[in-house]
């Protein structure tokens, strides 16, 4: 929809009264459009974390480690990821 924001992780939505499905760009597609559009791959990159709600400051991200950090973010969301998993026993 144009002129209104999105959620880059968010897949598909609905328009009310339209009856039909709309798929919103999945992250990579995200990042690719923006390169497309003529930003840089780091600045993409930043942009597509700024826009999943990774908090973008003095850190330059790259679409690997948004992917990770998103993969990581639904786990715990799940309930399958914890404070203590992957820490040395």
């Amino acid at each position: 929809m144009p002129g209104q924001p999105f959620a880059a992780h968010t897949r598909t939505a609905t328009s009310p009264g339209a009856g039909s499905r709309r798929q919103r760009p999945g992250v990579q597609a995200t990042y690719r459009l923006l390169q497309i559009r003529g930003l840089e791959p780091p600045e993409a990159a930043n942009l597509t974390a700024w826009l999943t709600g990774i908090p973008v400051r003095e850190h330059h991200w790259d679409i690997r480690q948004i992917n990770a950090l998103l993969f990581l973010r639904g786990l715990t969301r799940l309930g399958r990821f914890g404070l203590t998993d992957g820490r040395p026993t």
